[in-house]
């Protein structure tokens, strides 16, 4: 693939995405990843719908941190394309760094272990803390890529944080981080909506107050899967009666197949 001029770097996917209004505030997970980004990495891993972006939306438009944000796509398993998007993304908080990595894509062959290298190298002598946050990191395949980020996280230089959000942890390398303790997760069972943010979700989006056994009968049958609550309402054809909503979740489905299809399968 031939270099990429970097005004055609789409900026989306180096910019914060700006929290969902209809997204539930979720102070409880919120505290947990500004715990995390005090260490070295923080992982958010769970199936599609489960509100990884948006949570890390919402962090981000309170931290008082600088962020480098890096939204992947399936297009980026290319090596000078992930490493020019990377460098753009740092361009925000820190042109340094930036301009190093489109030096050294501009001036040497690519090398994997030499580009972590260059990274760590040039992240060590910067006088303050980065925070990166790499999004949608399962769609990544390319080899190369992979191994060079696997070296990173195995040679973190202090003031860097990692803030992963992935569908899966297969191709992360966290035997060395576990084992010293230094990752903060965020799994299903945290991401799950509890029987309060339920009720939350429908008072501020739908101006519906559920009575109690509705919220149960709710968390019963989405298990707290954010993207089923938010596919209910889709399915709703008469928002005042939540009788409608309860037999919606048993009946009418097809935006639920539409997104399995498109997301899951």
């Amino acid at each position: 693939m031939g270099k990429m001029n970097a005004d055609m770097l789409l900026r989306t996917k180096i910019s914060v995405p700006p929290p969902h209004p209809d997204f539930v505030s979720r102070p409880r997970l919120t505290a947990r990843i500004n715990a995390g980004v005090r260490g070295p990495l923080t992982l958010l891993s769970a199936p599609a719908g489960f509100g990884k972006t948006q949570l890390l939306a919402e962090w981000a438009a309170e931290s008082a941190y600088p962020i480098a944000w890096l939204t992947l796509s399936a297009e980026d398993n290319d090596y000078s394309r992930f490493f020019r998007y990377l460098s753009s993304a740092f361009r925000g908080i820190e042109p340094q760094l930036s301009d190093a990595i489109l030096d050294y894509l501009q001036t040497a062959e690519s090398n994997q272990l030499e580009m972590a290298t260059l990274l760590i190298n040039e992240i060590s002598t910067i006088p303050k803390d980065l925070i990166l946050v790499l999004d949608e990191y399962h769609v990544l395949d390319d080899s190369s890529i992979i191994a060079s980020l696997n070296f990173l996280l195995k040679n973190l230089p202090a003031n860097l944080h990692l803030v992963i959000a992935s569908r899966s942890e297969q191709s992360l390398d966290l035997t060395l981080l576990r084992a010293r303790g230094q990752v903060t997760e965020v799994g299903v069972d945290d991401l799950r909506l509890t029987h309060e943010e339920i009720g939350r979700f429908f008072d501020q989006t739908m101006r519906l107050q559920l009575p109690p056994e509705a919220i149960r009968t709710l968390e019963e049958h989405t298990e707290g899967w954010v993207i089923g609550l938010q596919l209910a309402v889709l399915s709703l054809r008469n928002p005042s009666d939540p009788s409608t909503l309860l037999r919606g979740i048993h009946g009418d489905a097809h935006y639920l197949v539409d997104f399995l299809a498109q997301e899951v399968l």
